[in-house]
């Protein structure tokens, strides 16, 4: 992507605001691994419970036909660790079920016309900014510039994604930008992806549909 500006109006941004926004990305795509991560974790330890219980069960189903079911028996510390652990699994479960509520909530709006970001890493303005507020001290009408200029739309939510690649344009070419131009980069990323899905969904398609073949007599 090329900048084309027509020289715009709004207000400055320093190239150390920039630098803040792209650390405050960086954190927050290191906190949504750590999560997706953690799920991972969650669900692979899950598994392991569950194939162990069901294991149990079919050993003392197969010995039962022998009446030999009683030679294997959960010992009363084994069975207070698993009871344990499915508390441990219960209490993280519900923590990463708070953590991503408001992500399924963004999930479920992503089919309003209204909405242009795509993707999988939205996340609210205001999380956006409460990290650029704590890496440094910012005026707050600087921060509330920042947040108009990155959700243009005013519907709450960015694409990440997005904003990376406004740091990394911004630094390509290495020039001095204001909010109404970063609004109007954000616009142009969101139509380019929009473009993209358009594309994939249409190549996906044609690789489904039949071939015809034109048979010579």
């Amino acid at each position: 992507m090329t900048l084309d500006w027509g020289g715009g109006s709004g207000e400055e941004i320093t190239k150390e605001e920039i630098d803040m926004l792209s650390d405050a990305c960086t954190q927050l795509k290191e906190q949504k691994k750590l999560l997706t991560l953690e799920k991972e974790e969650l669900e692979d330890l899950k598994d392991d419970v569950q194939e162990y219980s069901e294991d149990l069960k079919e050993i003392k189903k197969e010995l039962s036909k022998t009446g030999q079911e009683k030679a294997v028996q959960e010992s009363k510390a084994s069975q207070r660790l698993s009871k344990r652990v499915n508390r441990m699994i219960s209490r993280i479960g519900k923590i990463i079920t708070e953590l991503e509520q408001d992500k399924v909530v963004l999930d479920g709006q992503m089919d309003r016309p209204s909405t242009p970001p795509i993707g999988e890493n939205l996340i609210s303005i205001n999380e956006l900014i409460t990290v650029m507020r704590q890496i440094q001290n910012i005026p707050e009408h600087k921060l509330q510039s920042i947040a108009d200029a990155l959700d243009d739309n005013k519907d709450g939510k960015i694409d990440i994604d997005d904003v990376i690649k406004l740091v990394e344009l911004i630094d390509k070419e290495d020039i001095d930008i204001n909010t109404s131009q970063v609004a109007e980069i954000m616009v142009m990323l969101q139509k380019e992806e929009k473009l993209q899905e358009k594309e994939k969904a249409q190549k996906e398609q044609a690789a489904k549909s039949p071939v015809d073949i034109d048979i010579v007599p």
